[in-house]
């Protein structure tokens, strides 16, 4: 497996060492809806640096790296996901690092039923050698209720 060459340190806040802008968000969130819908674990892990914090529910421990976050995305999506369908809305970008609402909808496959979720996400990148976005930091608030 390649993993990205990164040439920049991803830092938090206005300390940034460099921006990103809109169009660069949307393409990354674009890749990530992708991966999810299609549940293609390794079009999602392609999305993070190797060692990525990423942070799916806001009290619990993060995942630290691909072995973890292809573990959740096998576990969560692949196994138990149908029928996926994801929205977002880019809220903003600062420095280096995104801010987005998101939606989705799909059959959760345990109870045969539609699990329909709304949340928030904040990414945090650096920069591959291609000059492409590649996530460090992953963290989402979200909701989610059976219809």
């Amino acid at each position: 497996m390649h993993t990205a060459d990164v040439t920049t340190e991803p830092t938090t806040g206005s300390s940034a060492s460099f921006s990103i802008d809109e169009d660069e968000a949307i393409d990354w969130l674009n890749g990530y809806k992708l991966a999810w819908e299609t549940r293609d674990v390794e079009a999602a892990l392609s999305l993070f640096q190797p060692d990525v914090h990423y942070r799916a529910r806001r009290f619990a421990h993060p995942l630290h790296g691909h072995g973890s976050l292809r573990s959740y995305f096998r576990d969560r999506v692949m196994e138990h996901q149908r029928d996926i369908r994801y929205e977002f809305e880019l809220w903003g970008v600062k420095d280096n690092e995104l801010m987005a609402r998101w939606s989705a909808v799909f059959t959760w496959i345990p109870i045969n039923g539609i699990i329909e979720m709304d949340g928030v996400c904040n990414v945090v990148f650096a920069r591959r050698e291609d000059g492409k976005l590649i996530g460090s930091e992953y963290n989402e608030w979200f909701d989610q209720a059976e219809i």
